[in-house]
């Protein structure tokens, strides 16, 4: 029962943190795009 909540917390876990660097890579992608344009 332990474990089945850990492995949960853990996928949970893994699920959030691609999310979060998803957002980071897109954010990082349109400044270098708003970059591109100003120059």
């Amino acid at each position: 029962m332990i474990f089945t909540g850990f492995l949960f917390a853990y996928t949970f876990l893994c699920k959030e943190f691609i999310k979060s660097k998803a957002l980071i890579n897109e954010s990082m992608h349109e400044q270098r795009h708003v970059r591109y344009l100003l120059e």
